[in-house]
């Protein structure tokens, strides 16, 4: 539990991780971001509510069907998901901050 808490980053963790790798070249730099580029990318894949795997998952499950599921269901449960993902980016963001004044970022 905790170990997974201290290796998730949100925003700001995430921009102290690109200040550090920056100052160790261009290359660095670049791979780095190429690989939060395909971890934002496959986290979008996941099928959670707001997310675009979920779109995915709905579409096969409503061809599978036959039928389209209901629009105003649909964006209900999409809303419900963004809130949750909200919840977890303040959550996130506010251990950023608790490491940053702590000074203990996962990379300094």
């Amino acid at each position: 539990g905790k170990e997974i808490a201290q290796g998730v980053s949100g925003p700001i963790g995430i921009m102290q991780t690109i200040y550090v790798i920056s100052h160790n070249g261009l290359a660095a730099f670049l791979f780095f971001l190429g690989l939060l580029n395909a971890a934002v990318g496959g986290f979008n894949l996941i099928p959670f509510p707001a997310l675009d795997g979920s779109r995915l998952l709905i579409l096969m499950v409503a061809g599978l069907r036959g039928r389209e599921f209901d629009p105003d269901k649909e964006a209900r449960f999409h809303f419900t998901g963004l809130v949750i993902l909200l919840t977890l980016v303040i959550f996130v963001t506010f251990f950023d901050v608790q490491r940053l004044f702590a000074g203990s970022l996962p990379i300094e």
